[in-house]
């Protein structure tokens, strides 16, 4: 399976990512998270004084994670991403970025929910960089590792 293919069924056979962000005293922050994608492009939406909202307003770079936390032992597939992550502001960029939410989730929300002066937003993650998990030894002995692939 090439390595496109592999990201794309990791990314379609899960609903939920963990977004890490950096509190302000430096301390990591991970928050799990229902999302959406299209393209290069992470969705979702989240409370707007959430703490990984308030750190992305900080700082608006974060690694994203998605795996599958029900699979059996060493058969594994991760995907791990480094990116930048913006507040959606404009009317037609919510909009989008719902539609492409929605087609996921069981209830479908309206664009005005997450405008001001509402609370919740909508979070746009584009990657930078990616890897994903691989098998490997060392010594004889099974390591799990992280290869770098080509966004």
């Amino acid at each position: 399976m090439s390595d496109a293919s592999k990201v794309r069924s990791i990314l379609e056979n899960n609903i939920y990512c963990v977004v890490s962000t950096v509190n302000d005293d430096g301390s990591p922050w991970g928050s799990p998270v229902f999302f959406g994608f299209d393209d290069d492009v992470i969705y979702w939406r989240s409370w707007a004084e959430s703490q990984h909202s308030k750190n992305l307003r900080q700082r608006p770079e974060a690694m994203v994670c998605v795996f599958d936390s029900h699979q059996p032992w060493g058969e594994g597939e991760g995907l791990y991403l480094h990116g930048r992550v913006e507040q959606l502001e404009d009317r037609a960029a919510v909009e989008r970025a719902l539609t492409v939410i929605d087609a996921r989730s069981p209830e479908s929300k309206q664009v005005d929910e997450f405008l001001r002066p509402n609370p919740r937003r909508i979070y746009r993650f584009v990657a930078v960089q990616a890897w994903i998990n691989e098998d490997s030894t060392k010594d004889g002995k099974f390591i799990d590792i992280r290869r770098e692939i080509k966004l």
